[in-house]
């Protein structure tokens, strides 16, 4: 149980929905209004994942195509994304086993109406959970390629350096007795 000092979202969000119901036996047991409220909270992430998703697209498409001036935030775009993902990954890992959970222990004692609502809540928050993931995965190997690329680079201006020291090197050779 949480207190709260001011106006809770959440709550405002769900007695809304509630008030637009028309079948109020149906839709106002404790139940459905336990499910109103997960189903939002749930929902309150999808802009942060959306956001994540937009940034990790774009961090995918511009590592490899940058040139070496432009490249000068991309480790640190890299590493801000990666937090945030990390931070949404503690945020809700744990939420379609919780969604799961409680579907389970209502199993017996609710309508099959307001199970499906659970599965679909669960099936949206497991989704999330994945997607996140698989932006873990994308920003690792964005992460990879930025290095590897960067590694070339350094390799190819240190074979320019030493080309022009062995070219300076047969220059002195043949102009100094």
């Amino acid at each position: 149980m949480n207190f709260h000092q001011q106006p809770n979202r959440h709550t405002n969000h769900v007695v809304n929905n509630l008030a637009q119901e028309t079948n109020i036996l149906e839709y106002h047991l404790p139940d459905y209004i336990c499910y109103l409220f997960i189903d939002d909270i749930t929902n309150k992430f999808l802009p942060y994942i959306r956001q994540l998703e937009n940034e990790t697209d774009s961090i995918d498409d511009l590592v490899l195509i940058l040139k070496a001036n432009d490249q000068s935030d991309m480790l640190s775009r890299i590493s801000k994304a990666r937090k945030r993902v990390m931070k949404l990954q503690r945020l809700i890992n744990t939420k379609p086993e919780l969604i799961k959970l409680i579907a389970h222990r209502l199993k017996d004692s609710t309508t099959s109406n307001i199970m499906l609502y659970f599965e679909d809540v669960y099936d949206h928050a497991y989704t999330m959970k994945q997607d996140i993931a698989q932006f873990e995965v994308s920003l690792s190997r964005s992460h990879s390629h930025y290095l590897a690329q960067i590694n070339i680079e350094i390799t190819q201006a240190s074979n320019r350096g030493n080309e022009i020291s062995t070219n300076l090197t047969t220059l002195a050779s043949v102009l100094v007795p």
